[in-house]
């Protein structure tokens, strides 16, 4: 979310930007989610991914690529949306981690290729959140917040904007029969949102930017001084986009307090033009000097 706070009263205004953003990204191939029994053998090209201890599984992984977050950023929060073929009540999930990589490679199923996924668990990050919780038998379903694990991707210093990363789900071994938890894979249909979906909400560093970035930021967010300033009943504020954000523009007095929120949504890029009437969330007119 980019806000864009006015501190200010009749006569002047005084700006201060927190630059944030959200990041949806969806898997792009059949080679970006899959499967491995306790065999070794790989599969990626299952309609599911199936974490199922009953079916002698290890676990599963789930790869993004183009993950456009700059090297260094603050990850606020993340997790995985997974759409829920089939669950039992037991969770047969220990633990998730990323692949502590400058850029996950695609998953290598079939013959010659055993183990691909749990090879990978020996690099994994440190971080590991534990996922043991009752899960849903249908629908999508959330992971806990994984905002740990793509922290510590993103601060090595390799990586770049728009490389991928790949997310580890070790099996739980339990002695329960009936618990399983597949989830509908790329394969399922790749015209629908079937497979995973990784949210990331981050703020950019202030690392040096990489060439894709400099790239996104090729043109500035940019906020100009309201007009006429010092106003009487009506004020003019105008502002610049790059890029499509989620907007807050919030009018505070100098004690900090807040006037009047007037924009809280997504806004396309472009030029765009507000005017405020100089009134309070609750319609009154704001009194000289606020």
């Amino acid at each position: 979310m980019r806000r864009i706070i006015f501190w200010g009263f009749i006569f002047a205004f005084f700006t201060t930007f927190v630059f944030g953003a959200e990041l949806e990204r969806y898997s792009g191939q059949s080679e970006d989610d899959g499967q491995e029994a306790t065999s070794g053998a790989v599969n990626t090209s299952f309609t599911y991914v199936e974490l199922v201890v009953k079916f002698g599984r290890w676990g599963g992984a789930y790869r993004f690529p183009n993950v456009t977050i700059p090297q260094g950023a603050t990850i606020n929060s993340a997790y995985l949306s997974l759409h829920v073929y089939a669950g039992d009540y037991v969770h047969p999930i220990d633990s998730i981690a990323c692949e502590n990589v400058d850029s996950a490679s695609i998953i290598s199923g079939g013959p010659g290729n055993e183990y691909d996924i749990s090879g990978r668990w020996s690099h994994r990050t440190d971080a590991a959140i534990l996922w043991q919780e009752d899960i849903k038998p249908s629908g999508r379903d959330s992971t806990p917040d994984l905002s740990s694990l793509v922290q510590e991707v993103v601060n090595r210093p390799n990586w770049k904007s728009g490389n991928a990363l790949m997310f580890l789900f070790k099996c739980l071994v339990i002695n329960n029969d009936s618990s399983a938890y597949e989830t509908y894979s790329w394969d399922t249909d790749p015209d629908s949102v079937y497979g995973a979906i990784l949210y990331v909400d981050y703020t950019p560093g202030s690392a040096v930017p990489d060439e894709d970035t400099l790239l996104l930021r090729s043109a500035e967010f940019l906020l100009e001084q309201n007009c006429p300033n010092p106003f009487n009943l009506k004020t003019n504020i105008t502002y610049t986009l790059p890029v499509a954000s989620k907007i807050r523009l919030t009018i505070y007095d100098l004690l900090g307090k807040r006037v009047r929120t007037l924009i809280d949504e997504y806004q396309t890029p472009g030029y765009k033009s507000f005017d405020w009437d100089a009134t309070d969330d609750k319609g009154n007119v704001v009194s000289s000097g606020i």
